[in-house]
């Protein structure tokens, strides 16, 4: 989830809704970045701007370290609807649907549009082994050979193979002439 004023400070945030008092949009996203923040000033603002009556019932609470008189026993984990209650009694405060902004999310679907447009072929099946096209062949071929040791006892983690890797080298052997 995009995050538009995650560089703003405290009482920026508080001008921005301010200066923007009837655009639903700005006033969401202010309060989602709000709830992000744990300082004093940020809670009470976020407690203004949502419509609570005190800080206290703008962020959920945090379990204190020793069991207190009214969680000392023992509660059922779910509600009716199969919902978590609580571990500390107080309000629960639902996270409200994210909003989006158009500007922003055209911006990111161009930087990924972009982004999307550097990656080749060549550049996709060389970074499954670490490996860029900028990387001097010699050097590929000194990462290619450790490879080739290390899927000697079998597949990685990730799945990479022995046959994988000689597939891949055929696959850019094929694409651009040149062999590893």
């Amino acid at each position: 989830m995009a995050r538009p004023y995650i560089g703003k400070s405290v009482v920026e945030l508080e001008r921005l809704a301010e200066a923007n008092p009837d655009d639903a949009n700005v006033i969401a996203g202010v309060i989602a970045e709000l709830r992000h923040r744990n300082v004093p000033k940020a809670k009470k603002l976020l407690a203004r701007l949502s419509g609570e009556s005190s800080p206290s019932r703008a962020a959920p609470r945090k379990a204190s370290a020793r069991p207190t008189k009214a969680t000392a026993g023992p509660t059922k984990a779910t509600t009716k609807n199969g919902r978590a209650k609580p571990v500390v009694p107080g309000p629960v405060v639902e996270a409200e649907a994210a909003t989006t902004n158009p500007d922003v999310d055209r911006k990111l679907q161009d930087a990924f549009e972009l982004l999307r447009e550097t990656f080749t072929f060549e550049a996709e099946v060389l970074a499954r082994w670490g490996i860029t096209p900028t990387l001097p062949k010699e050097i590929a071929q000194s990462v290619f050979a450790a490879w080739r040791k290390l899927l000697k006892s079998g597949p990685d983690e990730r799945g990479r193979s022995l046959e994988l890797l000689e597939q891949d080298m055929a696959k850019l052997a094929g694409h651009d002439g040149s062999e590893f």
